[in-house]
């Protein structure tokens, strides 16, 4: 016969389980904390790029903006590659087609996940765009918690 009672296997347990969790977040603890996943936005209109910027950082990443595609350009010259990128069609300066082919040229760049935001609904657009290489097409105007969504899912987060 036992000398357990089942209260005190119990307790054991719980024991066993809160030690666990005190040395995983010890490990955890010990390294930095992971960087939030960075999202580069390529938007020429100030008022959407300012809204996406607050949405995305609000959802745990971090963002780097570029207003035209003259400026994303640059960016992919000095940035790691990012989770995602989302840029609209229309772009001062390089447009956004031109962009999405820069991005897959460049082989650190090359898998990165593309998400088109544009006002342009169009079906020859949206074919144009997924022929181009992107990973999602959102039309404007766009529904907040779902563009968030979708940057996750592209993110894997």
């Amino acid at each position: 016969m036992s000398s357990h009672t089942p209260s005190s296997t119990l307790e054991t347990v719980f024991a066993t389980l809160n030690r666990d969790r005190e040395q995983q977040g010890a490990v955890q603890n010990r390294g930095e904390p992971a960087p939030p996943p960075r999202v580069l936005v390529v938007e020429d209109d100030a008022v959407i790029s300012y809204l996406i910027e607050h949405l995305l950082t609000r959802a745990g990443f971090a963002v780097d903006l570029a207003a035209d595609g003259r400026q994303a350009q640059d960016l992919m010259e000095t940035l790691p590659p990012p989770a995602v990128v989302l840029l609209d069609v229309m772009l001062p300066f390089v447009g956004g087609f031109e962009l999405v082919e820069r991005v897959r040229g460049k082989p650190e760049w090359a898998k990165v996940p593309i998400l088109m935001l544009t006002s342009k609904s169009q079906e020859s657009y949206v074919v144009r765009a997924f022929r181009a290489g992107v990973d999602d097409y959102v039309t404007k105007p766009f529904r907040p918690e779902e563009l968030v969504a979708r940057v996750r899912h592209l993110a894997g987060v």
